[in-house]
């Protein structure tokens, strides 16, 4: 499965109103990164050399349980394994 249908997937997985309008594919220091920004104004940083489903069963999880109001979230980073960071403003 590709990466954009993995995007297209986890939008009705995570919620019918969240989606991905922009999808920004990036090289920094050799290593490729995704950058998808949302409808809401935040972005989800992914990095598609890992897990690719346990970045977005990772953003699913923090979304349900962390982040519950994302008025003010700036964006969610997936990189990291389990380790899941965001910001907020």
């Amino acid at each position: 499965m590709s990466i954009l249908n993995a995007l297209t997937l986890a939008q009705s997985d995570i919620n019918h109103s969240i989606n991905f309008p922009l999808i920004i594919i990036k090289k920094e220091g050799g290593v490729l990164k995704i950058d998808a920004r949302t409808n809401e104004g935040w972005q989800a940083i992914f990095m598609p050399s890992q897990n690719f489903s346990q970045q977005l069963d990772n953003l699913k999880i923090v979304l349900r349980e962390k982040l519950k109001n994302r008025e003010n979230l700036e964006y969610i980073d997936l990189r990291f394994g389990n380790r899941v960071f965001y910001k907020t403003f």
